[in-house]
């Protein structure tokens, strides 16, 4: 019966030798595949690597010129946007003054017009004043004359 139960156990060992044989066998199996390339076609490969070694060196240069030229523009950006904010600023200011232009050259408008009385050496004397134009009238004589505003 030992007899048995060694041989069972000599098939236990030997069956996971082969288990781990087969697995180990799988593993080398899994390796890398090598390919064989001709020394034109590996000079090939190493001068297409420089050249794109080179496009990526300028590719970044390009990408950092480009990155500075986005701040720039942000900077002149934001400037620009200041600048705005004072133009409308200054607009409305000149609207505010022109609009109180306007206001006061209504009230002119409207005072534009006079009448006067005095007594002179003639007698009693009637003044009229429309905008620039003037008279004056007493029992003997009429004036008639021009404002020039100095």
């Amino acid at each position: 019966m030992m007899c048995l139960v060694r041989l069972k156990n000599i098939n236990i060992l030997l069956l996971a030798v082969l288990l781990l044989w087969s697995c180990m066998c799988a593993v080398c199996g899994a390796t890398e595949k090598t390919y064989t390339i001709t020394e034109s076609q590996l000079t090939q490969l190493e001068t297409n690597l420089t050249e794109l070694k080179e496009q990526n060196k300028t590719l970044q240069e390009q990408l950092q010129i480009s990155k500075e030229q986005v701040q720039n523009l942000k900077t002149q950006s934001e400037q620009l946007q200041t600048q705005v904010q004072t133009l409308n600023q200054s607009l409305a200011n000149a609207n505010q003054l022109l609009t109180q232009y306007e206001n006061n050259q209504q009230i002119n408008k409207e005072k534009n017009y006079a009448i006067g009385l005095g007594i002179g050496n003639n007698g009693i004397a009637i003044a009229g004043d429309i905008k620039n134009t003037w008279i004056v009238a007493d029992e003997k004589t009429v004036i008639l004359g021009y404002k020039f505003k100095f």
